[in-house]
């Protein structure tokens, strides 16, 4: 499962399975707000049942049994594992590369989380401010997902000037994607830096 996860195919079943399904869904928070999270995970579960049971239901008396279960997999499912896997893929290029560091839990810090463990994308402005809402300016969203998407290219200006150090921005490219799915498998904490398969078999 790692090795499929880890690919440059498996961003999407990495986030389908890691955050969306353990962390989303099947996860609920302890304290004053779990009664909440419970009610509107059923309150969205019910909703979600009874949409599919009526996609499927019109659909199988326009056209039977196997329309019937197709029609529903065709509208709502596709979608939302295209979906997850662009959602996956984009928090893949953010946050795994040789060069971004990952820290040790006693290490950590919220400036070395927000700040040295993420990416600003370099696309065409368009793409990113229409379709991606600026997502691929990361790190201003990192250090305060209050700032809205179109004050986030002036934010990542302002950051960088402050911490050109620590800011790190690179163009978003295939060829470093490849690059990542290959040699960022495991992380080793104490030495600070990403390994491929053939250094833990060494």
């Amino acid at each position: 499962r790692h090795r499929f996860e880890w690919s440059f195919a498996g961003a999407g079943a990495y986030y389908l399975r890691t955050v969306w399904w353990e962390k989303m869904w099947r996860f609920n928070a302890p304290g004053k707000r779990r009664a909440a999270i419970i009610r509107d995970k059923v309150t969205l579960g019910a909703a979600v049942a009874l949409l599919f049971a009526t996609t499927g239901v019109v659909a199988g008396l326009a056209d039977g049994w196997v329309t019937a279960v197709w029609v529903p997999i065709k509208l709502w499912v596709v979608p939302f594992l295209i979906f997850v896997h662009v959602i996956g893929w984009t928090v893949y290029v953010h946050h795994v590369s040789p060069e971004i560091r990952w820290w040790a839990r006693k290490e950590w810090s919220q400036f070395k989380g927000q700040m040295d463990s993420t990416t600003i994308m370099r696309i065409p402005r368009l793409v990113n401010r229409l379709w991606l809402h600026n997502i691929m300016v990361h790190v201003p969203h990192h250090v305060d997902a209050r700032i809205p998407f179109h004050q986030l290219p002036k934010a990542a200006k302002a950051i960088a000037a402050a911490y050109p150090e620590t800011v790190r921005t690179i163009r978003l490219s295939v060829r470093e994607y490849l690059r990542a799915t290959r040699s960022c498998k495991l992380y080793d904490f104490e030495a600070g830096r990403w390994l491929p398969y053939s250094a833990a078999r060494a």
